[in-house]
C-alpha cells in the first residue's frame, strides 16, 4: 500500500472513488459504514436515487464539489454526496457526511429527550415526595384521633358520673362539659371519617330506615341553639314515612352537617327550613337559610376538604372545614348527590340532597337494648385515670370489675378468674391488644366475650380484631349510654 493510498484509507470521512460508475476504491470509514467490500459495486447500486447516474456524469465534467441528498438503499439513512472529478480521466471522488438538517434535527431530538428525561425523574421524584408526605398526613391523622382520644375517655367517664348530682353548679358544669367534649368528639369523627372516605376505607351498612326520623334526630339536639341565636327553625315532613335503604348513622351525619352549616351561616332573625319529599325515584332533602349565601361560581368550592369562608380572629363559627366534605362523601356513598347554589352574597343558601328512593320489602325495626344484668368484667388499658373512671362508672352499674395495665396482666387475671366480658384497649405496652384477644381465643374460646375499647378505629384496625377474635370494637371516646347499649345487645346475643 502507497503512502498516498494508506492516507486515502484512514480518511476519517467516507470517500468512494468511481470509475465508470463502479466504486474502485473505498476508505475505511466508507466500509464501516456500508458494512462490507464495496469495490466493484456500481455506486448507483449503493443509494436510493433513480438519477444519481446523471449526476455522477456532472461530477466527471466539473473540479468542484456538486452537492447531493441521497439516502442509503435499505436504511433511513440520509447522506450528503460531494462529487467532483480527479486525475485527467472521467473518474470520480464522493465523498459521504451525515446531511447536516438532519443532524440538527438529531441533536434537537437528543435536547429534547435529556430535557424530557430530566422532567421525569423530577417528577418521579416529586411523586415519591408526596406519597411520602401523603403517607406521613394519614400516619398522623390517625394518631392525632387516637392520641386526642385518650384523655377524652377520662373526662367522658367523668362527666357520666357526675349525672344525678342535685348540686346547681355541678349539673351547669355538666351540662358545658358534655356540650364541649361532643363539640371536641365530633372534631376528631369527622377528621378520621373524612381521611377513611378519601382513602376508601369507610363503608356503609344498608337497612331500611325513615328519612322523617332522621330528619327529627339531626333537628332535635339543635332545637335550643336555633331559639337561643333567635333562629327560626322550620322542618317539613310527609305524614307517610319516607322508607329508604341506607345508614342511618350516616345519613344522620350527612344531614347534621347541612343543618349545622346553615346554624352557622344565619344570624339573629334569621330562617332556616328543612324540607324531606319524594320526587319520581328519588327521596329529595333540602336545607335552606336566608344568610350570608355565596357567590353561585363558588357552589363547588364549598365541598372541596378544608375549605372555609373567611371568620373574624374569634372564629365564632369554629369548624375544621370538614363537614361538607364529608357529608357530600356520605350521600354520594348512598347513591345519591349533593349540590349547594345560592342566588349570591346575602342572599342565602340551599343545599339539596337527592338519594335513590327504592321501597324496602319492610319497615324498620324499633330496637331497645335488653336490661343488662350484673357482669364480670376486666377492664384492660394503660391509661390509669381512664381505667379508674371507667370501674367507677361500672360498678355503679352493679358489675364487679377488675382492672389490667398492660396485656400480660390481662392474660393472668383471666387466668386466675374468668370474667364474662373483657374491655380490651389495643395500645399496649407489652403485647397489643390483638395478641392478647388471640391467646385468649386459644386458651378460653367463647367463653367470655371480648370487646375493643381503643383508640384505633380504622376499617384495618377492625378488620384485624375481627381476627383476632374480638366481638366487637368500640372507638374512644365511648359514652356510658353507648357502652351499655352495646354490652346489652352483645350479652343479648349471646344468650
Amino acid at each position: 500500500m502507497t503512502p498516498s493510498e494508506a492516507i486515502w484509507r484512514r480518511w476519517p470521512r467516507a470517500l468512494l472513488l468511481v470509475e465508470a460508475g463502479r466504486v474502485t476504491l473505498a476508505s475505511d470509514s466508507a466500509l464501516r459504514l456500508f458494512g462490507r467490500s464495496l469495490e466493484g459495486e456500481r455506486a448507483a447500486d449503493l443509494f436510493d436515487d433513480e438519477g444519481l447516474d446523471t449526476w455522477l456524469q456532472l461530477c466527471a465534467g466539473s473540479s468542484a464539489p456538486i452537492p447531493r441528498r441521497a439516502r442509503r438503499r435499505g436504511t433511513e439513512d440520509v447522506q450528503r454526496l460531494d462529487g467532483w472529478r480527479v486525475g485527467p480521466g472521467p473518474a470520480v471522488l464522493l465523498e459521504l457526511r451525515p446531511q447536516a438538517q438532519a443532524s440538527e434535527r438529531i441533536a434537537e431530538l437528543d435536547r429534547r429527550i435529556a430535557t424530557l428525561s430530566a422532567t421525569h425523574r423530577k417528577l418521579r421524584r416529586q411523586a415519591t415526595e408526596l406519597e411520602t408526605q401523603n403517607a406521613r398526613l394519614r400516619d398522623f391523622v390517625t394518631m392525632l384521633g387516637h392520641e386526642l382520644r385518650n384523655p377524652l375517655v377520662g373526662i367522658a367517664t367523668a362527666f357520666d358520673l357526675l349525672e344525678g348530682e342535685g348540686d346547681e353548679t355541678k349539673a351547669r358544669a355538666l351540662e358545658v362539659g358534655t356540650r364541649q367534649l361532643g363539640h371536641v368528639r365530633r372534631l376528631i369523627d369527622d377528621l378520621l371519617d373524612l381521611r377513611r372516605v378519601e382513602q376508601g376505607e369507610l363503608s356503609i351498612r344498608k337497612a331500611p330506615c325513615d328519612v322523617g326520623a332522621v330528619v327529627r334526630r339531626a333537628v332535635e339536639p339543635m332545637a335550643t341553639t336555633f331559639a337561643e341565636r333567635g333562629i327560626e327553625l322550620t322542618v317539613q315532613l310527609p305524614e307517610a314515612p319516607l322508607v329508604i335503604e341506607g345508614d342511618e348513622t350516616r345519613l344522620l351525619q350527612a344531614l347534621t352537617h347541612l343543618i349545622r352549616n346553615a346554624l352557622q351561616h344565619c344570624g339573629p332573625g334569621g330562617h332556616v327550613t328543612v324540607e324531606a319529599a319524594t320526587r319520581g325515584d328519588e327521596v329529595r332533602l333540602s336545607v335552606a337559610d336566608d344568610g350570608e349565601g355565596f357567590a353561585p361560581e363558588l357552589g363547588e368550592r364549598l365541598f372541596e376538604p378544608f375549605h372555609q369562608a373567611p371568620q373574624a380572629l374569634d372564629r365564632s363559627r369554629g369548624g375544621i372545614g370538614a363537614g361538607l366534605t364529608l357529608a357530600r362523601r356520605l350521600v354520594e356513598l348512598h347513591g345519591g348527590a349533593l349540590e349547594a347554589e345560592s342566588p349570591g352574597p346575602g342572599q342565602g343558601a340551599t343545599f339539596r340532597v337527592r338519594l335513590p328512593w327504592r321501597r324496602p320489602s319492610q319497615a324498620p325495626a324499633a330496637t331497645s337494648p335488653d336490661e343488662l344484668p350484673p357482669l364480670s368484667i376486666l377492664v384492660v388499658d394503660d391509661q390509669v385515670d381512664a381505667v379508674e373512671l371507667l370501674r367507677m362508672m361500672l360498678e355503679r352499674d352493679g358489675h364487679t370489675v377488675r382492672e389490667a395495665y398492660d396485656g400480660n396482666g390481662a392474660l393472668s387475671a383471666v387466668a386466675d378468674a374468668l370474667p364474662d366480658v373483657v374491655l380490651l384497649d389495643i395500645g399496649l405496652p407489652d403485647l397489643d391488644g390483638f395478641e392478647v384477644a388471640r391467646r385468649l381465643r386459644a386458651r378460653h374460646g367463647d367463653q367470655l366475650l371480648v370487646v375493643a375499647l381503643s383508640g384505633y378505629g380504622s376499617a384495618e384496625d377492625k378488620a384485624r380484631g375481627r381476627e383476632a377474635g374480638f366481638d366487637h370494637h368500640l372507638v374512644k371516646p365511648v359514652r356510658g349510654k353507648e357502652l351499655r347499649a352495646e354490652l346489652a345487645r352483645l350479652w343479648a346475643a349471646r344468650a
